[in-house]
Order: C-alpha cells, then sequence, then structure tokens
C-alpha cells in the first residue's frame, strides 16, 4: 500500500529531523495514528471480505470505497511541507551548561 510507503519515509525524517529539545508536531503524531488505525481497518475488511460468499462481497463495496478515499487523504495529508517536529517549549528559556575554556 502506498500509505505504508509515505509511512516508512515519514518515519525516516523523523529520525533525521528529531533533535534534542524539539519534539513532535502534533499533527504528525495524529496523522501517524490515523495511519495505524486505518491499517488495521483495511486489514478487517479484507478478512471480512476474504469470508464472504462470492455473492455477498459486492455488500462491503461502500466500506472499499470509503477507506480507499481515506487512504488517499491520508497520503496527500502525509507531505508536511513545513516540516515535522517543533521546539520544545519545555526547553524555551532554560540555562544550558557550558564547558569552561581553558586559554
Amino acid at each position: 500500500m502506498e500509505l505504508n510507503g509515505v509511512r516508512e519515509d515519514t518515519d525516516s525524517r523523523i529520525n533525521a529531523e528529531l533533535q534534542p529539545r524539539k519534539k513532535l508536531k502534533r499533527e504528525v503524531q495524529l496523522w501517524l495514528e490515523n495511519v495505524e488505525r486505518i491499517n488495521g481497518e483495511v486489514q478487517n475488511l479484507n478478512e471480512r471480505i476474504g469470508e464472504s460468499s462470492t455473492l455477498r462481497r459486492g455488500f462491503h463495496a461502500d466500506d472499499v470505497l470509503r477507506r480507499t478515499r481515506e487512504v488517499e487523504e491520508l497520503i496527500q495529508q502525509g507531505k508536511f511541507q513545513e516540516g515535522l517536529v517543533v521546539d520544545n517549549p519545555q526547553w524555551i528559556g532554560q540555562v544550558l551548561s557550558t564547558r569552561r575554556l581553558s586559554v
């Protein structure tokens, strides 16, 4: 599924961008949760269709269409042009330890 490829790319970007004093954007966290949810729903739907008789498989068409649209939306939302992380407000204004330089 193309969505899982986008998720893998996003995971790689997260690993590259997530530095100390940074945190994942809330929209990215929600997107990742939605990807996990839709993956579970698609797997469940595939199992239900597989267990259905040939005559009853057509009854799942609306569910398939709905999930397909949601996957397409998630693929578009997963581009994150503005980046994946933001400054962590817990670190703002805190004094950082420094090393004493010897001359």
